[in-house]
Parts: C-alpha cells; sequence; structure tokens
C-alpha cells in the first residue's frame, strides 16, 4: 500500500525548522488515503524486519501526555520516538500534532534520540536507512 506524497512548503514549516525529520504529508486528490492504524502496522512491520527494539505506545489516563505512537532502541542506543499521522488531501486543512506530541518530538530530538514525525512508511524509511546502513558497515 504505497501512496505517492507531495511535499510543500506549507507542511509543517516550523517543525522542519526545529530539526524534526518530516518528508511528506499530503496525498494528491484523489488518491487512497491509508488510516493511521494502517501507517503504523506499515512502520512497525519494518522496524520488526530490521531488528529495532519498540513498541505501540498506547495512551491512558495515567501516563504523561504527548507521547509519540511508536518508542523504541535504535541498534546504536539512541532513543526512537515516530509520531505517526494520516496525510491529508492537499488543500483539506493542516495537519494536527498538538502541543504536547510536538514538544515531546523535540525533547527527544534535544536529548540526542531520533524524532521523526510519520505521514507514510517512507518516512521512516528515509531517516532509519542512514542509521542501519552504518551497522552493517561497523
Amino acid at each position: 500500500m504505497q501512496v505517492r506524497l507531495i511535499k510543500g512548503p506549507d507542511v509543517l514549516p516550523s517543525l522542519i525548522d526545529e530539526g524534526i525529520q518530516l518528508w511528506s504529508g499530503y496525498v494528491e486528490p484523489g488518491k487512497y488515503i491509508p488510516t493511521e492504524k494502517e501507517i503504523t502496522n506499515e512502520i512497525r512491520k519494518y522496524l520488526k524486519v530490521n531488528g529495532i527494539f519498540h513498541w505501540k505506545q498506547w495512551g491512558n489516563p495515567m501516563m504523561m501526555s504527548g507521547l509519540s505512537d511508536i518508542i523504541g532502541i535504535l541498534p546504536d542506543g539512541r532513543f526512537l520516538a515516530i509520531e505517526v499521522k494520516r496525510p491529508r488531501v492537499r488543500g483539506s486543512g493542516s495537519h494536527h500534532i498538538n502541543r504536547k506530541q510536538r514538544e515531546f518530538l523535540l525533547r527527544v530530538k534535544e536529548s540526542g534520540g531520533v524524532a521523526i514525525l510519520a505521514f507514510c512508511l517512507d518516512d521512516v524509511i528515509k531517516v532509519l536507512s542512514p542509521i542501519l546502513e552504518r551497522r552493517v558497515h561497523e
């Protein structure tokens, strides 16, 4: 289920400026838009195949708000946080990432971890491929 994603300057520019890994976010009109659950499942399969320890973080009233959807530890020991969002059709409005989710991603990045705002599996692959390649060459 690959979706052709297009990106432009209106894709959460403030997060790009702050260094959050963000590659896409909008789909062409008329294309199928996968659900957040479908995107999450694709990402988790990729992480599992590549031996990345991770889990799906389910929210509840007793936990800290803003935690990313997928949490993990990369082979090099860095913390991994992936916030999964469903892409939108261009012109249908902006993406919704709340303040606490944004703050969490920024804290992960500032602490030396890898923070990804993912609208599709390709977003995760673009960020993690270089990290996984280094592991193979070491």
